[in-house]
């Protein structure tokens, strides 16, 4: 008996077929994308382990290409022939080669000025001040020897400030370069004028032969006294330990080259006229970056030279800075874990390959899931690779945070090497999405995994960007690291520097203390009495003074002002009194009979923040009229013990500017009310007089130069 299938039923079995057929086919080819995904984390493996292995070997130079700071002002001003008949001397000064006592800013192709850059607002008026740049040329003046001995036949008529040099309109808070020029005469002949070009720098040095480094100020300086010159001579200077002494002490320089190993001028120092001091060797290079521990260790150093042109244009317009990066990490090794993983997902692609070849001979196509051997050995990756990161102390994942906060906060590019922390990241990736499908009970696809976390770390600038969140959090870290590298000068010398130090500093590191102090063996915490040590240290320190872990110098925390952000809490600078606050009187001594004594407890607690820790500093003063005077960043805060009330003066308005020291003084004047005014110093050398009563300023003294320092 035989069975007749009937029309319908054989269509419908033939479309049940293709669409089998269709999905066998979409299986297929998805398998054959699994293949290559899992071919293309091989390649990340491979190139994570073989830049760990160039980091470790310590051999990843990186020539950073470079960078031209330009003043588009001064070569016009320059002229086309001598000096003499340039529009600088013929124009500007109108022919007049006498002695000044301002500086020349040139403001545009037709303006100037003889006060200030006034086309800059907020400009740093003391780095480029008149006193200051007369400040510098004297000081090359006084120790000019060998080749720079043609300058103590010079007379500086007035110094030259190009309004539109870059580093200046880009207000610049480091202040660690500066460029300027010096319009000269000739001692034997005042009609002849010189222009000189000069470059400054505060940056490292090295002096093997007496074992010394630190900072130093590095000057180049060309003299020019005709553009069509074919040719431009640099003269080298150089004042060690500058700028923590009051004035740079230059000694000339002859260029010897650039070391080889680590990228450093090395120049022939030679003594001053009346010194016994024998020719010294030194290495010197402006250095910036951190590191951790250990420069030699781990560390991610940018070394920056500048190029020495021929011809005046390019001398007076261009100040083009070669920046190299160098990495160290010896602790790199870690990552070569990524090249195992790469040898066991081949070794088990390799397999797969072996068992589609014998199907493929027997006739039967069949592709297997290249991801299979992989997910099961994901969850023990990741750990491993966090291992492998404590161990190498994050540096990695530090690097890499400061280079996108860097660029997100328009900081100078950070190199590093991508590969690691792409491998190490894809690695916590995919161990995330392998415990997620544990958790769930499905299976996440790989393609779509290994897409968007690719796609991510693509476009990593744009996708922190989209978050303001995660920005804020990674652009303060970056702005935090790159002040850790601004070393201000010391406050007892006068704020005649104003240049600041940027050097190689110590990475940021962890902080973590306990907030109470154990119990003493066999004693009632609660009822034994508190000494005056622990008073001081809970109010100061926030914890026991005995227990408390030593806190380290740099420590990676949120800054008052992300917090304030964040909480919605009181500006930066602010001033709070805790009224009468006393520990639990179970904890107190009993009050000796002696009136004289010294209290352990406080009757009021000053929350200060951001008091300026400087021995130098004169910040709090309590005068007769029982007001307390306290000095916080730009701001004077007057508290009466009377009334509990606070006010504020604001004393600066300069960015850079800060009160350096308060005093209460008697009123001699008949203006006003009041027994007593208040005397405030600030840091750029202004005395202010303020009336109290009407707080208003009733006298101000302002003088800037180097021989300024306002103490009261």
């Amino acid at each position: 008996m035989s069975t007749q299938m009937n029309p319908g039923q054989s269509l419908g079995a033939m479309e049940t077929v293709e669409t089998v057929g269709k999905v066998e086919l979409l299986r297929g080819l998805h398998r054959v994308v699994v293949f290559f995904v899992a071919l293309w984390y091989v390649v990340i493996s491979m190139k994570a382990f073989l830049a760990s292995v160039t980091v470790l070997r310590g051999i990843e130079l990186k020539d950073q290409g470079i960078t031209v700071h330009e003043s588009a002002l001064i070569v016009a001003y320059a002229g086309e022939s001598a000096i003499n008949e340039s529009p600088l001397v013929q124009t500007v000064l109108g022919g007049s080669t006498d002695l000044r006592d301002d500086t020349i800013y040139l403001v545009t192709n037709s303006s100037y000025s003889f006060t200030e850059c006034t086309a800059v607002a907020g400009y740093d008026g003391v780095v480029y001040g008149n006193s200051f740049a007369r400040f510098l040329f004297n000081s090359l003046h006084k120790y000019a020897t060998d080749d720079l001995a043609y300058l103590t036949e010079l007379e500086l008529i007035a110094p030259v400030i190009d309004s539109t040099f870059d580093l200046l309109v880009s207000l610049d808070e480091a202040v660690t370069q500066l460029r300027m020029y010096f319009l000269v005469r000739q001692k034997s002949n005042t009609s002849e004028t010189l222009l000189l070009s000069a470059l400054f720098s505060t940056q490292d040095f090295q002096l093997d032969q007496q074992y010394q480094s630190g900072a130093a100020l590095f000057a180049t300086i060309a003299a020019i006294d005709d553009m069509r010159a074919t040719e431009v001579t640099h003269g080298f200077a150089i004042a060690r330990n500058y700028p923590y002494e009051s004035e740079p002490h230059f000694s000339s320089c002859k260029l010897l080259g650039v070391d080889s190993d680590d990228n450093f001028w090395r120049l022939e120092c030679f003594p001053s006229a009346n010194s016994t001091d024998s020719v010294k060797e030194v290495c010197t290079a402006f250095r910036t970056g951190g590191f951790i521990k250990d420069p030699v260790a781990q560390s991610n150093i940018e070394i920056v030279l500048w190029n020495l042109p021929n011809d005046p244009a390019s001398e007076l317009r261009n100040w083009e800075w070669r920046v190299l990066a160098d990495l160290h990490d010896s602790w790199a090794w870690t990552h070569s874990i990524h090249g195992f993983f790469a040898l066991f997902i081949l070794f088990d692609l390799g397999v797969l390959l072996f068992v589609v070849y014998q199907h493929f001979r027997i006739g039967h196509f069949w592709i297997g899931d290249a991801f299979a051997t992989i997910s099961s050995s994901l969850l023990y990756r990741g750990v491993l690779i966090f291992l492998s990161n404590h161990l190498n102390g994050y540096w990695t994942l530090t690097e890499f945070c400061l280079a996108v906060g860097s660029e997100l906060g328009s900081h100078r590019p950070i190199h590093y090497r991508p590969e690691l922390v792409h491998a190490d990241l894809l690695t916590f990736f995919l161990n995330m999405t392998s415990v997620l499908s544990y958790l769930f009970r499905e299976r996440i696809d790989p393609v779509l995994a290994f897409a968007l976390f690719e796609l991510s770390f693509a476009y990593r600038v744009e996708f922190v960007k989209s978050s303001p969140t995660l920005r804020d959090i990674i652009v303060d870290f970056a702005d935090t690291n790159y002040w850790l590298g601004i070393v201000d000068s010391d406050r007892f010398i006068p704020a005649r520097s104003a240049m600041d130090f940027d050097y190689c500093h110590h990475m940021m590191t962890t902080l973590t203390l306990r907030e109470e102090a154990p119990a003493h063996d066999g004693v009632d915490d609660t009822n034994r009495p508190i000494s005056h040590k622990e008073l001081l240290a809970a109010s100061l320190l926030h914890g026991s003074g005995s227990s408390a872990q030593p806190r380290p110098l740099l420590a990676i925390r949120d800054s008052t002002a992300r917090r304030n952000r964040l909480v919605g809490a009181e500006p930066h600078h602010s001033l709070h009194f805790s009224s009468f606050v006393t520990p639990p009187a179970s904890r107190l001594k009993t009050i000796p009979s002696n009136p004289r004594y010294i209290p352990s407890s406080p009757s009021c607690i000053l929350d200060a923040p951001d008091l300026r820790d400087d021995f130098y500093l004169n910040l709090m003063d309590w005068g007769p009229n029982n007001i307390v005077a306290i000095a916080l960043g730009m701001t004077v805060y007057l508290y009466n013990a009377h009334t509990s009330q606070v006010q504020d003066i604001p004393a600066c308005t300069h960015p850079r500017d800060y009160v350096a020291s308060v005093a209460w003084v008697k009123n001699t004047s008949s203006c006003g009310d009041g027994a007593y005014r208040l005397a405030v110093g600030t840091y750029l050398g202004e005395l202010q007089i303020w009336d109290i009563e009407a707080l208003t300023m009733v006298m101000v003294h302002w003088q800037r130069g180097p021989e300024t320092r306002k103490s009261i």
